[in-house]
């Protein structure tokens, strides 16, 4: 196996390894880390993580056929410094999901919990950023893109990328909702995926 096949198992495993450890910690606080309302849920939480199942089995050697290049081998685009490019993504994207699971502390779960009850998040990487853990999971997809650039690669971190993007938005409108003027205001000042606004 190459050492850039190796990373990337690694990479895999320890993001899987963080959500794994964040869920333990929850649960001995006494919280859900897992909030599922229907059937949508089931099936976008399993396909991400069967997505993330998929990216490690691969690296590990198995199912070559996945990785079959879009582009031409020899070609300008294809080389080793796509996969250190790649590989770089991934580990900025587990970096800044381990920081932001840490920034979320006990308000961290899977799923919106309708309840409510969750502390707004607003300081760290949550200053900088109001889904600083979608933006890493979006940053991971795009590595494995670049590591592989392949068909099924392609079409599965559009996905994600689509995907993410639109639960971002429905949490916004539930954050809104519940957390009413502090997280227009929050909004107001922090974007979306990355960057600081002025004041008016």
């Amino acid at each position: 196996m190459s050492p850039v096949r190796v990373l990337e198992a690694c990479f895999v495993g320890l993001f899987l390894a963080f959500v794994l450890l964040k869920a333990r910690a929850q649960l001995r606080r006494g919280r859900r880390p897992l909030i599922l309302r229907d059937w949508r849920e089931v099936l976008a939480v399993g396909a991400f993580f069967g997505w993330f199942g998929v990216v490690l089995i691969h690296a590990l050697g198995a199912w070559p056929a996945l990785g079959r290049p879009l582009l031409a081998e020899g070609a300008w685009l294809d080389g080793p410094w796509l996969d250190g490019l790649g590989l770089g993504c991934q580990a900025a994207a587990l970096l800044l999901f381990g920081l932001a699971l840490r920034g979320m502390g006990s308000s961290w779960h899977i799923g919106i919990e309708d309840r409510g009850g969750d502390e707004l998040v607003t300081d760290g990487l949550y200053a900088w950023s109001r889904h600083p853990i979608y933006v890493a999971m979006d940053l991971f997809a795009l590595g494995a893109l670049l590591v592989d650039p392949a068909p099924f690669f392609a079409v599965t971190s559009a996905c994600i990328w689509i995907g993410v993007d639109l639960r971002m938005r429905e949490e916004e409108r539930f954050l809104l909702s519940h957390h009413g003027e502090a997280y227009r205001a929050y909004s107001a000042r922090t974007a979306r995926y990355f960057g600081r606004r002025r004041s008016p």
